[in-house]
């Protein structure tokens, strides 16, 4: 890791400071990405060294979880010094008084902040107006959610916000609910860029006979059979995911149809697992499977072995990047209208379904039309490889790029 800008080698460079709480395998490729264009000097922020290449315990995963090195490969980075030493993710959970310093004596041309959830986001946002560094702020807040938010929490934030948002260059949103959030709260259009939220589309998507592998094998792992309809999940199983809307629909689809195979496949960790097992087993339910959480080059075998993919979230799944991942994977996805995805990935009767987040009546009778129509299933899948082709990590840099282009016009 280079700990500051290599301004010799690199004159003629725009020099780009971007900040993140940590090393995130969904924001890896991005970085990577814009370290490869030619006029771009990057340098990552971190307020924590957290999934850096060790095992972590992962609270929501209930088990320590390791990401491995290759996080940190491919451009170069900092971990700030954090105040707050226990691992926690709360706004005072990430206290980086470091930022200030490097933003003053390293002097980016313009610095990129990932979000407003935590202490060292404002402290550097704050200092770039002060210093008059160009910031871009990348927010993923969605109106439907905010909207549904009360109190002085709430009301506090939005005052705090208001300065930051009109100092702003530019405001980078991931979808139409970001977008909404920057124009409720006043951001003009001309300083509004899409980044859209990506995967790995190339790691996702895999062809007819290597789908036909894994979905065989994967099959006889689970001692599923191969002519039975596969509702997977996969995420962790909290109560934000709302995991047990899924098990409640899946189980009033199986009394309607006694008589095919249905089965559920959750695949993730969390404190609801054993709380879900003791619901499948109280109320008899067949063909419901757990496995382990899983790393990203093993997680794509188990979209190839599905036939449909649920997402049944609720406030505070801001993207759902499982969704791309499922779409990919060539799936049929439904997905509750809290979803912060859900009005630009999920078109009603193209790909999938949005159902009222909540209503298992709703989420059952979704997934029975689709366990009845295997050939609207093919349909919606390859709508959804179709459809999420433009949403990538091209796509996303392209805007930063853009972003840069505001300040610093060709």
């Amino acid at each position: 890791m280079d700990d500051c800008y290599n301004t010799n080698a690199i004159m003629k460079k725009k020099r780009l400071a971007a900040l993140t709480t940590h090393p995130i395998q969904y924001q890896v490729p991005l970085w990577r990405r814009l370290a490869e264009r030619s006029h771009i000097d990057l340098l990552v922020y971190f307020c924590s060294d957290f999934s850096a290449g060790k095992n972590d315990f992962v609270p929501e995963l209930q088990r320590e979880w390791n990401w491995g090195n290759a996080l940190l490969q491919g451009y170069r980075s900092r971990v700030l010094w954090n105040a707050w030493r226990q691992r926690t993710i709360g706004f005072f959970g990430f206290i980086n008084p470091g930022i200030v310093w490097r933003l003053i004596s390293e002097r980016p041309d313009a610095l990129f902040v990932h979000g407003w959830g935590v202490f060292t986001h404002w402290l550097a946002l704050f200092s770039a107006i002060a210093l008059r560094i160009p910031f871009f702020l990348y927010g993923e807040t969605s109106l439907e959610q905010d909207k549904r938010k009360t109190g002085w929490r709430k009301r506090a934030r939005a005052l705090a916000l208001m300065p930051i948002l009109k100092s702003a260059a530019a405001c980078l949103y991931v979808g139409t609910e970001g977008r909404l959030f920057y124009e409720h709260y006043g951001v003009s259009k001309e300083k509004l860029i899409h980044v859209p939220y990506a995967v790995d589309n190339a790691l996702f998507m895999r062809s007819d006979s290597e789908r036909s592998r894994e979905r065989a094998s994967v099959r006889a792992e689970l001692d599923i059979p191969q002519e039975a309809v596969i509702v997977l999940f996969v995420g962790k199983l909290i109560d934000k995911k709302r995991p047990f809307d899924l098990v409640a629909a899946v189980a009033a689809v199986q009394k309607n149809n006694p008589r095919r195979e249905i089965h559920l496949l959750y695949v993730g960790n969390g404190p609801l697992e054993p709380h879900l097992e003791a619901y499948a087993k109280s109320r008899d339910l067949r063909g419901v499977h757990f496995v382990e959480f899983q790393q990203q080059e093993t997680l794509p075998r188990y979209y190839s072995a599905a036939d449909i993919f649920v997402l049944p979230s609720g406030i505070g799944e801001t993207w759902g990047l499982v969704i791309n991942e499922a779409m990919c994977g060539g799936l049929p996805v439904l997905a509750s209208n809290m979803v912060g995805c859900s009005k630009d990935l999920v078109h009603n009767g193209e790909n999938g379904y949005i159902f009222p987040v909540g209503d298992q009546e709703a989420l059952a009778g979704h997934i029975e039309d689709l366990v009845a129509h295997p050939e609207k299933r093919s349909r919606f899948g390859a709508h959804s490889r179709n459809l999420i082709r433009a949403w990538n990590f091209d796509t996303a840099t392209d805007g930063i790029v853009r972003a840069l282009d505001l300040v610093f016009p060709k």
